[in-house]
């Protein structure tokens, strides 16, 4: 129990560090905050869910401290404690029934939609504490636009000066629209990096408890799919309603989207040139639009057991 709690406490220290880096305020510091779950994953998958939980603690604890208490509940919600969970889940593990034997896993499907289902909720509780108006809401994207224009000030030089005003306010409401979608599949995308990432680290040092799971063969649950039809046909309000559905939306269809990459995988196995067709798909993706393509892959798959109906994997997610 010593050494679980020891782990822990490196581990919430390390990401205390990662997130404090951001003050600094350079792009390496980004990428390193980025990073801050990771230690926590790490402490969980390898030695037990405790030593996650003790480090989610322990760096919330330490931001709450040095920084300010906000901080360190703010952080310790949205970052740490969804990387011990995650982590708990990845190992959830049962008997497998009979004639089978040895141990079943909770399928990693099913962890990719609790990944999409926590950063909705994450970033919907984001949106509520700027300001339960939406009006309010959207005026809080001011300050940005105008941050925008001080940096580059040929901004609105097409715009007549009494036109921008309104320019502003209007850009204003359309960051607050897309802003929050956005930041949800964006999240879903670097916490399940992050979680694989962990992972293999883990799994390099020998430590992981469980068998590596099979990465291609990822599928989300069937009961996802009415939910994201009805969040696309309800993106399309108006107000905190649309913004919530919007936002849900968009983490559902990265989950999607990383079902899409699954099955690419899974086509390309054994083909000539396959590095070279994954390394570009991934460049695509990075590059934006070309992602909704790779979701829709995933949905296709979800509707019609695309890799099934070709015996080229065994599914692991419903």
């Amino acid at each position: 129990m010593t050494s679980i709690i020891s782990i822990g406490v490196g581990a919430g220290v390390a990401s205390a560090v990662l997130a404090l880096v951001l003050s600094t305020g350079s792009l390496l510091a980004l990428v390193l905050f980025f990073l801050a779950p990771l230690p926590i994953a790490i402490a969980a998958l390898g030695w037990n869910h405790k030593a996650g939980l003790v480090g989610a603690l322990v760096a919330s604890i330490l931001l709450a401290f040095i920084v300010h208490p906000r901080m360190g509940l703010v952080l310790g919600l949205s970052t740490f404690a969804p990387a011990w969970l995650f982590s708990f889940l990845a190992l959830l593990a049962r008997p497998a029934p009979p004639p089978s034997q040895g141990e079943e896993w909770y399928p990693t499907g099913r962890v990719l939609a609790w990944v999409a289902g926590v950063v909705a909720v994450i970033t919907v509780a984001g949106i509520a504490s700027i300001s339960m108006d939406y009006a309010a809401y959207a005026r809080a994207f001011q300050p940005a636009i105008e941050l925008l224009e001080r940096i580059n000030p040929e901004f609105f030089s097409s715009i007549p000066l009494e036109q921008r005003a309104d320019a502003r306010a209007d850009l204003a409401r359309m960051a607050a629209a897309i802003a929050p979608p956005i930041s949800a599949a964006v999240s879903v995308l670097i916490t399940s990096a992050l979680l694989v990432l962990a992972g293999r680290l883990v799994f390099a040092s020998g430590r992981l408890p469980r068998p590596w799971p099979h990465l291609p063969g990822v599928v989300l649950p069937k009961a996802l799919l009415p939910i994201l039809a009805a969040s696309f046909a309800g993106s399309f309000m108006d107000g905190f309603a649309g913004l919530v559905i919007r936002t849900l939306f968009a983490a559902l269809a990265a989950a999607y989207a990383l079902q899409g990459l699954a099955v690419i995988h899974a086509l390309t196995a054994g083909r000539f040139g396959r590095g070279i067709m994954l390394a570009l798909t991934y460049m695509l993706a990075i590059a934006g639009w070309p992602l909704a393509l790779i979701a829709l892959t995933g949905v296709a798959d979800a509707l019609l057991n695309i890799r099934a109906r070709r015996g080229l994997t065994p599914l692991q997610g419903t």
